[in-house]
């Protein structure tokens, strides 16, 4: 372990650390669960903006279900009301900042500036990591999310939510791109595609826990929102004592850096 390395041999030495170990798996489970940090709540848009049912009551005193295209400027609907006996009913936040008969484009726009912000973004963030460290800027991408994790959480405004998601999204290139190197740098090449596989595998069953959770566990958006903060933060309290790639020290010349590293694996 002590002789020289070179980035032809980093495969050989990660494999003389123990291949694919204990250690390979518990940080692949760490980093996946970062990477997916915001698809947790991303993929709950649908969730967080859908119409609940109605219940509407007419100018003739009669009541029928309804939603909100009866009611919207309909001088013949007096009252209206929630149904919350129907599951499509949440306390998401439409309820929250007050979204009703908001016209269709406001319930895409989180959705359109997230990615917006994530093509402009993707043109220069995640070359950094071949100069800072895959760490440095997949950290760096935790501790912002966590910021706007919480400024969405406690936010009144839904123009601050439109803003946070042009955020979340101009940090995605460091949160995955960057993320998934550096998960991969920790296992031999021929597991690399495995790893790979398994946290995407991982991302998609999130749409599967989010039915689930909203059915049969809350149908409170903050109820949600506060276990994917969980997640978040065990993510990148974790993350804090992960060794950096050996790989990026090596191609920089800090060989020591790239040792340590590699004893920290073993």
């Amino acid at each position: 372990m002590r002789a020289s390395l070179s980035c032809s041999n980093i495969e050989i030495r990660l494999k003389a650390a123990g291949g694919v170990g204990l250690f390979q798996i518990f940080a692949w489970v760490v980093i996946c669960v970062g990477i997916n940090s915001v698809s947790y709540w991303l993929y709950a848009l649908g969730y967080f903006t859908q119409e609940p049912d109605y219940i509407c009551t007419y100018s003739d005193g009669r009541t029928a279900a309804c939603s909100e295209d009866h009611f919207c400027g309909n001088v013949d609907v007096v009252s209206h009301a929630i149904d919350w006996e129907s599951e499509r009913s949440l306390h998401n936040w439409r309820l929250k900042f007050d979204l009703e008969c908001e016209p269709d484009y406001m319930f895409a726009l989180p959705g359109s500036f997230l990615f917006l912000g994530w093509a402009i973004s993707s043109l220069w963030l995640s070359p950094l990591s071949d100069v800072y460290g895959r760490k440095r800027i997949y950290l760096g991408s935790l501790v912002v999310g966590l910021a706007i994790h919480l400024t969405m959480f406690f936010t009144t405004s839904w123009w601050v939510i439109i803003a946070c998601t042009f955020l979340a999204g101009s940090i995605s290139p460091a949160r995955l791109s960057v993320g998934y190197i550096y998960m991969s740098e920790f296992f031999p090449k021929h597991a690399q595609v495995a790893a790979g596989t398994a946290c995407s595998l991982g991302e998609g069953s999130i749409l599967l826990f989010q039915g689930i959770f909203f059915w049969t566990i809350s149908t409170d958006w903050r109820a949600y929102f506060c276990f994917t903060l969980a997640t978040k933060l065990f993510a990148l309290c974790v993350c804090l004592f992960l060794p950096a790639s050996p790989g990026v020290p090596l191609s920089h010349g800090e060989r020591r850096e790239a040792q340590e590293g590699l004893y920290r694996i073993a």
